[in-house]
């Protein structure tokens, strides 16, 4: 029952975007999506690589940048935000425009990074990875948003003070 599921999902997806996501993707989406969390590369007292940071590593090497693309529009918020990463480590020309497409995006995730966790906007995650690096600051080639492009966010995102009468 559970393959029939997957292939439906494969062929649903591939109908929408012109293509099919690879089964061994989907693998490792659903197993980031049943974690339900968003690991950095060392998390814990002991600074250890988590499996779930495992599976965005593997996530970023084995999918495809039009699978990477299809995913940043996932249903669940830490595939999303994993995709989206890996986009920008990727230096993907669409980095800019998926964060557009999402800066309505206030779905919650939750994050471990070290020893401290914390709760996060996906649209939130975006934006901290594209201007400060967020968990991939350690990449100095990823995507970062140009000066005109902040700007732009910022605009979008602060509302106009309407004076009070």
């Amino acid at each position: 029952m559970k393959c029939l599921q997957s292939l439906l999902l494969i062929l649903a997806v591939g109908a929408v975007s012109g293509f099919v996501i690879r089964p061994h993707i989907w693998n490792i989406v659903d197993e980031i999506a049943e974690e339900g969390e968003l690991h950095s590369s060392c998390v814990g007292r002991g600074c250890m690589v988590s499996d779930q940071w495992k599976r965005y590593e593997q996530l970023r090497t084995e999918a495809t940048a039009e699978e990477l693309v299809d995913l940043s529009d996932y249903t669940n918020g830490v595939v999303r935000c994993y995709a989206f990463m890996a986009l920008a480590e990727r230096r993907h020309p669409e980095v800019y425009s998926i964060l557009l497409q999402h800066l309505a995006d206030c779905d919650t995730i939750y994050t471990q990074s070290g020893c401290i966790g914390s709760a996060i906007a996906v649209r939130d995650f975006f934006i901290e990875t594209v201007t400060r690096g967020g968990f991939i600051a350690y990449n100095k080639r990823a995507y970062r948003l140009s000066s005109a492009q902040k700007k732009e966010v910022d605009s979008l995102l602060v509302l106009p003070i309407v004076p009070s009468r």
